[in-house]
């Protein structure tokens, strides 16, 4: 009956295997790993060494009768800060499937001198790294599953990037009978023999950021808002995916989003390239203004195009899985565009072919095109995504002081004439009316601005509304404008998010 229970199990839970590449389970055993998890860097495998699916007794002449080797070739980050900020598991489990494990003493004949000799119950002990453990348990010609415990500062991580370091689990055979007295005086009998079929060794980390800056693609927004020690405070890799480049394609002629795609594709490329060196899978995104649009079209090339990167080694192989965004933090992205924008692209602000030419990729937030690009690549539900946006009028007054412009990346005038478009007007709309260059005639278009049907409040660049989506798990409001929505108080609203709150990074076994 035990046995059929356990066939049942794994065909059960086979349903559930993610789509992944690592080799196939090997062994005797009803119990494939796979069915607890699949390999990577945080759930390693041991499962075709020269001591698995072997069947031995004790041999006197080794300190070890068994002994299984488990790489980590993963860069975790700082595993001091990340304990301390309880961003990696307070343990790691140890677990293998053993056969064949005798509980009770028995009475034989060791030495063949007619007599018999009182031997031992079965006594394997299991070590890590050289240290004791435990002892394995289990029933005569059976499987049994047996996991064992550890604090996390047992085990060996790299200690930088592209290191790998290696942990080993070791077994002595039958102790209860290596000192045994015989009747004929001898000493020592080799009476019990035991089987394992794999050994696993599982802990839990948060995954590393991906910073993404907004239109230019400059990293020193981050660098100087502090955001950067905030996560290397908290003891996690992370990469500014930079850009100091102009779109293949102007936004304001092809209308097609081509410069959000262009960089999400780019945020890809940066990522495969991070994953190589540091050998995880799985990202937490914290954008900035147009990133967060980037951001979106990246989660859809890893949801879509099942890109697969390193993510350990299992047996001399090569395990691969597919990359994954796990959260998503926008600091005032213009998620449903801006009408700053749409007035730059209709020529509505003077001296508007200056930011046509300084950014390329302005048109691909106006409100028409962003809107429907929030629609079209929505956050995907089991994804976690928190926006906070900006109001930069924090005494309600409706006229900007220079404490409230301090840090934004246009003077207190401009600012001023920012905030007030966004606030006042909902959109354009386009008339035409007859007008003549020389001797042609030309429908020439007129653009009417649509008042608000009440004040949007904004960073002087992007509206609350437009950067509190209705696809993010939460929407938080702060007071700042457009250059310090992604400083101290977003900082602070992330931490208690991340550490115990919605994004669930701390979420840790």
């Amino acid at each position: 009956m035990f046995k059929i229970i356990v066939l049942f199990a794994v065909l059960l839970f086979s349903a559930y295997i993610e789509s992944a590449e690592y080799p196939s389970h090997v062994g005797k055993s009803p119990f494939s790993f796979d069915t607890i998890n699949t390999p990577s860097n945080t759930f390693v495998v041991s499962d075709k060494g020269q001591d698995n699916d072997v069947y031995i007794l004790r041999d006197d002449a080794k300190t070890f009768d068994l002994q299984f080797s488990l790489k980590i070739d993963r860069y975790v980050g700082d595993v001091a800060k990340l304990k301390e900020n309880k961003l990696i598991s307070d343990k790691f489990i140890i677990s293998m499937p053993v056969f064949d494990v005798d509980n009770e003493s028995v009475l034989q004949d060791c030495d063949y001198d007619g007599e018999l000799d009182h031997l031992a119950a079965e006594i394997d002990e299991v070590y890590f790294n050289g240290e004791p453990i435990g002892f394995l348990s289990g029933s005569n010609e059976l499987w049994s599953e047996n996991t064992f415990e550890m604090d996390i500062s047992k085990l060996n991580l790299p200690t930088s990037p592209g290191e790998v370091s290696e942990n080993l689990v070791q077994i002595r055979i039958d102790i209860g009978n290596e000192n045994v007295e015989l009747s004929s005086g001898a000493i020592g009998c080799q009476k019990w023999a035991v089987e394992v079929d794999y050994v696993t060794l599982e802990y839990q980390v948060a995954d590393p950021v991906l910073f993404l800056p907004g239109m230019g693609g400059s990293d020193s927004a981050f660098k100087n808002s502090g955001y950067i020690q905030v996560v290397e405070d908290l003891g996690l890799p992370y990469l500014i995916v930079e850009h100091d480049h102009y779109p293949e394609k102007n936004a304001c002629i092809n209308n097609d989003a081509g410069s959000i795609k262009e960089f999400g594709g780019e945020i890809l490329n940066a990522a495969k390239e991070f994953s190589e060196m540091y050998k995880n899978n799985n990202f937490n995104l914290i954008a900035h203004s147009k990133g967060g649009l980037d951001a979106r079209y990246f989660v859809y090339l890893t949801n879509n195009s099942n890109v697969l990167v390193e993510n350990g080694v299992m047996d001399g192989s090569v395990i691969l899985k597919p990359m994954n965004v796990n959260s998503l933090v926008s600091h005032g992205s213009p998620f449903y565009g801006t009408i700053l924008a749409d007035a730059i692209k209709f020529d509505q602000i003077k001296y508007s072919i200056a930011p046509k030419i300084l950014f390329a990729d302005i048109c691909d937030i106006t409100i028409d095109m962003a809107t429907k690009f929030s629609e079209d690549y929505s956050f995907p539900s089991e994804q976690k995504f928190l926006s906070i946006s900006g109001n930069i009028d924090a005494d309600d007054n409706g006229t900007l002081s220079s404490d409230e412009v301090s840090g934004n990346q246009v003077n207190q005038h401009f600012s001023q004439r920012m905030f007030d478009l966004i606030k006042g007007v909902s959109h354009y709309e386009v008339n035409y009316e007859k007008a003549y260059f020389q001797s042609f005639e030309y429908d020439k278009p007129i653009y009417v601005p649509i008042p608000n049907s009440s004040p949007k409040q904004n960073d002087s660049m992007v509206s609350v509304d437009s950067a509190s989506p209705m696809d993010s798990n939460k929407n938080v409001s702060i007071y700042a404008n457009h250059g310090t929505v992604i400083q101290d108080k977003a900082q602070e609203v992330f931490l208690n998010e991340a550490l115990g709150g919605m994004l669930g990074w701390s979420n840790l076994k």
